[in-house]
């Protein structure tokens, strides 16, 4: 039997990857959850180290232009409303 992946862990590995096509990807797809009305996705991302990954990821891409993207996904991050989030972003 297939042991179950948890989505969170997979995509925060790939976020701190310094492959860019899997740092893009799961910067894009972590962004638009972030986007959702439902701020306990964003929080569960967070716990499991969001941040740590996304600066890991960051540093470690070769290619420019994600900063947009960051800036777009730390937003949606502080607009979730939870102050310790916002706190570690600010």
């Amino acid at each position: 039997m297939m042991q179950q992946l948890n989505i969170c862990d997979v995509l925060l590995y790939y976020l701190s990857s310094p492959d860019n096509l899997l740092f893009t990807c799961a910067l894009r797809l972590i962004g638009n959850i972030s986007a959702s009305e439902n701020s306990s996705y964003i929080e569960e991302y967070y716990k499991h180290g969001l941040i740590e990954s996304l600066s890991t990821g960051w540093r470690a891409s070769t290619e420019e232009g994600y900063s947009k993207e960051v800036i777009w996904l730390l937003g949606n991050m502080v607009a979730n409303g939870n102050i310790q989030i916002t706190g570690d972003i600010l």
